[in-house]
């Protein structure tokens, strides 16, 4: 997905400096194509997702101006959309925690591991998709 996101965001890039006077034109149009876009999971991308493709453009376009290749920042004045960074995955309860603790054998040295790791996870509140190595 990221090659094709890649590919559609050099499309965007040649185009607003190609049409720099159709800017807001363009950058509705690959707004609105990642709004409609739907992962192969049939979910739409996340609010998020859509601010780091449009930030990865603003600052290519930064990047150019910085090095004396373009008068202006096409997408200097575009908004990204507000997020709601509050949590609203369910957690487990302090009962939950306590019982999976509980199960682990700590008088062997992999139980001893296992339970420092699990404890690491709980403690630092790390993602499912941050612990992939």
């Amino acid at each position: 997905m990221t090659i094709f996101f890649e590919k559609f965001s050099i499309v965007l890039i040649y185009s607003l400096i190609q049409y720099s006077y159709r800017k807001r034109e363009i950058i509705n149009k690959y707004y609105e194509f990642f709004l409609q876009y739907k992962t192969k999971n049939n979910k739409k991308l996340a609010q998020w997702t859509l601010n780091v493709y449009m930030q990865r453009i603003k600052s290519f376009f930064n990047f150019l101006v910085k090095k004396g290749h373009l008068l202006f920042n096409p997408m200097k004045n575009i908004k990204l959309h507000k997020v709601d960074r509050s949590i609203t995955k369910k957690t487990m309860n302090e009962y939950q925690i306590k019982k999976i603790l509980s199960i682990i054998d700590t008088t062997t040295a992999t139980g001893l591991r296992d339970r420092a790791i699990i404890e690491l996870l709980f403690s630092t509140g790390i993602k499912k998709r941050s612990s992939k190595p």
